[in-house]
């Protein structure tokens, strides 16, 4: 493992601990909790062989309710090295997300919501995609045990592609409907919470050749009240990222994860 990788999982435990300090285990019941609520985790993926790859992930979030509205923001970062027998070890995985978003009236079947984003990818070859817009969500299911919903929304993108040898780089700017679908299901009184979260966004013109697909599938089974355990399948697909210079459309990973929670 490299010394990038080495220390950002230094810093991700660090971080971790000081999260999981004072809260309470996720996807369990709170007799009392408080309008901010924060989220932390760090995770690893490994592959050893006749191609050694190692995979380290640090996320974060955190939300404030009001009676109102929800204001939340989350963060992502993923970095990756491999190596081919013997040769030396190269990155083949560099990226990371940013979003903030506000939800009016959460408490309701339906509430319409705002919410920008940022993120880059080296394996997508995006030095830099920029989004906003405006949707509605509406809620099957909302309990103590588990959440169902679905969001829509129109989003303005910017995408700028990683330069490319002999090729001029060209900023786009198009227009993108949004469709998120999620579901989690607490069971074993909070002991193992899955979760699943979906995207799929295909452009306003030509969204049969134009479009993205995200896939985040997960088991946390609690270790203590603070901390749990988790396995996560993310799974990427991108149409145009061969188009950019990319080996392949799709990417997807296994992650082994530490995470904790407060509220």
């Amino acid at each position: 493992m490299g010394r990038g990788v080495r220390g950002a999982a230094r810093a991700a435990i660090w971080a971790l601990a000081v999260v999981g300090l004072p809260g309470a285990a996720t996807g369990q019941d709170e007799g009392e909790s408080s309008s901010w609520a924060f989220e932390g985790e760090v995770g690893t993926s490994l592959y050893f062989g006749a191609s050694d790859q190692t995979a380290v992930l640090l996320k974060g979030g955190s939300e404030h309710t009001s009676d109102r509205l929800v204001f939340g923001g989350e963060g992502g970062f993923e970095y990756g090295e491999a190596r081919v027998l013997e040769g030396e070890p190269y990155v083949n995985k560099r990226s990371w997300t940013s979003s903030l978003s506000m939800d009016y009236t959460p408490g309701a079947r339906v509430n319409p919501f705002v919410s920008v984003a940022a993120e880059g990818s080296y394996e997508r070859r995006i030095d830099l995609r920029l989004s906003g817009g405006m949707g509605a969500r509406y809620r099957f299911v909302r309990s103590d045990a588990g959440r169902l919903d679905l969001s829509l929304a129109a989003l303005v993108e910017r995408t700028d592609p990683r330069d490319l040898p002999d090729e001029a780089d060209e900023v786009e700017t198009l227009g993108r409907w949004s469709a998120r679908f999620r579901a989690r299901r607490s069971m074993r009184e909070g002991g193992v919470v899955f979760d699943l979260v979906s995207f799929y966004k295909p452009a306003f013109e030509e969204p049969s050749e134009d479009f993205t697909v995200e896939v985040t599938s997960s088991l946390t089974f609690a270790l203590t009240r603070q901390v749990g355990l988790k396995l996560s399948l993310a799974d990427k697909y991108d149409s145009l990222a061969e188009d950019r210079g990319a080996r392949d459309n799709n990417d997807g990973r296994l992650f082994f994860s530490l995470s904790a929670a407060t509220r």
